[in-house]
């Protein structure tokens, strides 16, 4: 028996599963084991609730929206799932990106690829025209699709969980790769803010002739130091040379006021 979706006003359709295909382009890479068995009791235990969308393809569906609640119905062995069947390409996909975006945090990389995919599909779109559709700025789409042309060292820190989207964004202002890959270094060793990668790239703009030097400690290899402060020390003022002697202290902006006012007293 056939229904029609409250939300779209389509066709509601109980599909072989054995016909339901995963998305030829999937732009979550990891799922969360345990939120999938999570998934799995709750169809077990009340039914699928909300049918996923699919597009038909020569010999069955590829799924559009719902991989996971598709995953879920196939580890159940159920013969049949509701779906609902779209023929707008560039609609289907703008739905998978929400479907993706909203669901769960979608990683930076990820979100890049999918936009990416979007623009491959129709390449008369602009950035300016996805981010409309997207409900995002144009600034936005522009960063998240900057990820993809990322020096490898930085892409990988990003892909990794080792440095944050703002931090790895600031980074990725300095063009020197050698000096770049250094800071990048820096900052996973010794942790950075996006504030603190702000600090850096300013001091690299200004001064872009970095110079090698030999820390100790690090195993006699060369990295780069550039030859300006980057930073003031509030406790002390005296000027910070290396980004690995920088620190940050998360307070409140009360706390903060009571250190600086007693640093200064003293």
């Amino acid at each position: 028996m056939n229904f029609r979706s409250k939300k779209t006003n389509e066709e509601v359709k109980e599909l072989p599963i054995e016909k339901v295909v995963d998305p030829a382009f999937v732009a979550r890479t990891q799922f969360d084991h345990d939120k999938m068995i999570e998934l799995c009791d709750s169809i077990k235990e009340v039914g699928l609730i909300e049918p996923i969308i699919v597009k038909e393809i020569p010999g069955g569906w590829e799924v559009v929206a719902g991989h996971r609640r598709r995953l879920a119905c196939n580890l159940l062995e159920l013969p049949t799932i509701r779906a609902i069947v779209m023929s707008d390409t560039r609609r289907s996909e703008l739905i998978k990106y929400h479907e993706n975006a909203f669901r769960e945090d979608l990683n930076p990389i990820d979100e890049a690829r999918e936009i990416s995919h979007i623009m491959q599909i129709d390449e008369t779109l602009t950035s300016k025209e996805v981010a409309r559709h997207l409900g995002k700025s144009e600034a936005y789409v522009s960063q998240r699709l900057a990820i993809l042309d990322y020096d490898e060292v930085l892409f990988n820190a990003l892909k990794d969980g080792q440095l944050s989207f703002s931090v790895a964004r600031e980074l990725a202002k300095i063009t020197d790769i050698p000096a770049q890959q250094s800071f990048v270094t820096y900052a996973i060793t010794g942790g950075c803010s996006p504030q603190m990668a702000r600090n850096w790239y300013q001091g690299w703009r200004q001064n872009p002739e970095v110079v090698p030097s030999t820390e100790p400690g690090n195993g006699g290899s060369q990295i780069y130091v550039p030859p300006a402060p980057l930073v003031v020390c509030q406790a002390c003022r005296s000027a910070i040379h290396n980004p690995l002697e920088v620190s940050s202290l998360v307070v409140c902006a009360s706390c903060k006021g009571t250190i600086i006012e007693a640093m200064n007293t003293n």
